[in-house]
């Protein structure tokens, strides 16, 4: 019984995952179109959204949670940090806890997410690619 409990949500959001991967492309990594960064690489991401400092032009990027569609959230957990939403929340809270620092603020919605990416140039968070071609005020700088 337990175990039908985990499988069927997990296959649920696969069959979901492939069937918005079809339907509209896949994750990017998205700045401000002002923002001085040009490209972070998957793995350089992976390291920012785990607390190692990323910098541009001497200054520390920023990253931001993007949680308002759960499917992105966890293709964004798979692909670029390698684990579950729920490991991931351990071990970034583990870090702020053992080193401080804070955890990277969540939007829930695209518009308040292109607010914020808008008023720091030096922030970076992920979108689908469709959405983010379609976005004024933004640039995709990883793929």
């Amino acid at each position: 019984m337990c175990r039908h409990r985990i499988l069927l949500p997990l296959f649920l959001l696969l069959s979901l995952y492939a069937a918005r991967s079809l339907a509209d492309g896949h994750l990017v990594l998205v700045a401000s179109a002002a923002s001085p960064i040009a490209t972070v690489t998957l793995a350089e991401a992976r390291k920012l959204y785990l607390g190692a400092p990323l910098l541009s032009e001497g200054k520390a990027i920023v990253p931001l949670r993007n949680t308002g569609d759960a499917l992105l959230q966890e293709v964004f957990m798979q692909r670029v940090m390698h684990m579950a939403t729920a490991t991931y929340e351990r071990q970034i809270l583990n870090r702020v806890f053992r080193s401080g620092g804070q955890r990277p603020p969540v939007y829930t919605t695209d518009r308040e997410l292109v607010e914020a990416l808008d008023g720091n140039p030096l922030a970076i968070s992920y979108m689908w690619k469709e959405p983010a071609l379609a976005t004024q005020g933004i640039k995709i700088i990883g793929e």
